[in-house]
């Protein structure tokens, strides 16, 4: 991979360059080559948590680099540490890439900012711990015609579609209030800050 450099990610790299609406970022999220880098939609294949005989369509939470929404949530002590040596760690792969150490900061802190965003609606190891219905929680179920009413900024109609999947058929949602916040996210007004965001995390896969 050191061999190889920026090679195998740059063609990623610049379809984020060329994006211009929200259009295009739906279609980046539509694009099944796209998916591992996209960040935004996690969306998989899985067994159906009531009925292991048959799989189902679940959108899961978002992957967050921490890990721990803890880290992002609670500043005190070590946390405050961890926070840091992150943000240096995202400026340095911006600089690794090409961009200056200013600019690079500014990719690092918009990344980590819509991380945060994101981390105030998932729980962290701790509190999962601690809720007995984790599970149950997690089960919410939606059609796609509900998915496009609730949702309408992502698209799920076309990103499901090109899985070849039927308008009846259930979907679950982990986390109905986070993909509501990724719904307010999808405007146009946001069109940089998502792009830096993908460019990002692109450099961090």
């Amino acid at each position: 991979r050191n061999e190889l450099g920026i090679k195998p990610i740059e063609k990623y790299i610049q379809k984020i360059n060329n994006l211009q609406n929200i259009s295009d970022i739906k279609e980046i999220l539509w694009n099944s080559e796209f998916s591992y880098f996209q960040g935004l939609i996690n969306l998989g294949v899985s067994p159906d948590y009531k009925d292991s005989s048959k799989n189902i369509i679940y959108i899961g939470r978002n992957t967050l680099g921490l890990g721990n929404s803890l880290y992002y949530k609670d500043d005190r002590g070590q946390n405050k540490d961890i926070q840091k040596n992150y943000l240096d760690y995202l400026t340095k792969l911006h600089m690794l890439y090409g961009e200056n150490e200013e600019e690079a900061g500014k990719y690092a802190k918009n990344f980590y900012s819509i991380e945060k965003d994101i981390s105030l609606y998932i729980p962290s190891y701790e509190e999962e711990a601690k809720d007995e219905n984790r599970i149950q929680k997690s089960y919410n179920v939606y059609t796609i015609k509900q998915l496009e009413k609730n949702v309408p900024n992502i698209g799920f109609d076309k990103l499901l579609s090109k899985l070849d999947v039927k308008k009846n058929y259930k979907v679950i949602v982990e986390n109905p209030k986070l993909l509501n916040m990724i719904n307010s996210l999808m405007i146009e007004e946001n069109i940089d800050i998502i792009k830096k965001f993908l460019k990002t995390n692109v450099l961090l896969s």
